[in-house]
Order: C-alpha cells, then structure tokens, then sequence
C-alpha cells in the first residue's frame, strides 16, 4: 500500500491542525467515560503509593508520615474510581 492510499483510507476528519502536524482530537470512550478523569486518578494513585513507600517505608525504620498519606490517599482514589465506575452505570440498572 502506497502512503497516499493510507491516507485515504483512514479518516482524517477528526482532526485539528497543530502546525504542519495534524493531532487527533481527544475522544470519549463509547460509554461517556471522560479519559482525563482515568488519567488524573492513575497518576493521584501512582503519586500516593510512592510517598506510601518513599516517604513512609524507607524513613524512620518504617514509622514515616508517608504511610498514613499513602494509605488514605489510596483508598480514597479507589472509592473515586468506584464511585466514578457506579455512577457511569446506573442508566443500565435503572428500569
């Protein structure tokens, strides 16, 4: 297959044009789940489980402020996801 008809086979119409390069526009999955929300609450939850083991674990034969921010942080951000994931679902339970 040539480029050109690569091109044309792929849709180029979401698309905007960022200099000479063109970016897909961000999308939505199809169940309306925003895709930054996912990426914010994965990097919270990477942020908290390296303070857990950074700040908490390697300080102060284990006894660091590292570990209570880690643990709530990670249960928080699980109840959020939880919660984000519940709420995504509830037109399929509603009758």
């Amino acid at each position: 297959m040539c480029p050109s008809s690569l091109v044309s086979h792929f849709s180029l119409s979401s698309t905007e044009p960022t200099g000479n390069l063109t970016r897909p526009k961000p999308q939505n999955l199809p169940n309306s789940f925003i895709r930054s929300y996912i990426n914010y609450a994965l990097g919270a939850l990477f942020a908290f489980r390296v303070s857990h083991a950074e700040l908490g674990l390697m300080i102060n034969e284990s006894k660091g402020p590292g570990r209570i921010v880690g643990f709530y942080g990670t249960q928080a951000v699980l109840a959020g996801i939880a919660g984000y994931a519940t709420y995504l679902i509830t037109d399929y339970w509603m009758i």
